[in-house]
């Protein structure tokens, strides 16, 4: 295999609730890239956070070292670019996308007007605060009901997969779920439901070319 030599980590699941297929991914990366019998580490994200080297040592805190980060994350702390920022801080390469994009990527509101703005068509959306969501309810819900007709769906800004998404069909399951998804983040958004198909496709980018 082309890693056989490495000394390769995978980070295990983020912060997010979200988790389940990224464990059966975990036990699959190491047999299919570096090949039966490799010393691939994993290793979990502790609840107050780590320092990925300690100073002067030249190693890691899995007490080795480690020549690239497979960050097979989910959501929050893995996926929003705050692991990324680490690594790079850290000086230690890994795979997958870089700070910026992980961080546009999983704000929903953020990377909407940044499509947006590019040109690229995208589904209206209405975001708010979470103090608008407590503390000016009433006036939020007229504005959705304004803009969209039901049903709509309710999302946290800032969440992996469908953590905090719920579909609303009257004013007082908009309340609802509005009221759930501030409890997820700061910011939240409103959709119109959309009869679609969803395709989902990789982009990778080199230097040199981008291909869809």
């Amino acid at each position: 295999p082309p890693f056989s030599h490495a000394h390769p980590a995978i980070r295990e699941s983020g912060a997010s609730r979200g988790r389940g297929d990224v464990y059966k991914r975990q036990g699959l990366l190491p047999e299919a890239v570096f090949g039966h019998g490799s010393a691939v580490r994993a290793f979990p994200t502790p609840a107050n956070g780590f320092d990925l080297r300690a100073p002067g040592s030249g190693e890691s805190i899995l007490g080795a070292p480690i020549d690239v980060v497979f960050p097979i994350v989910h959501g929050r702390s893995g996926e929003d670019g705050e692991l990324q920022g680490l690594l790079e801080l850290s000086r230690v390469a890994y795979v997958g996308c870089g700070v910026l994009s992980s961080a546009l990527c999983m704000d929903k509101v953020a990377s909407k007007r940044i499509l947006r703005d590019a040109g690229i068509p995208v589904l209206p959306w209405l975001d708010a605060t979470r103090h608008e969501v407590r503390d000016q309810c009433a006036a939020l819900l007229d504005r959705v009901a304004a803009t969209f007709s039901f049903p709509v769906f309710i999302k946290p800004a800032n969440t992996g997969s469908s953590v905090g998404i719920r579909r609303a069909t009257n004013r007082d399951e908009l309340r609802q779920a509005l009221e759930e998804a501030a409890g997820y983040d700061l910011h939240v958004l409103v959709e119109p439901a959309l009869d679609a198909r969803e395709v989902e496709c990789a982009v990778p980018v080199s230097y040199t070319h981008l291909t869809l």
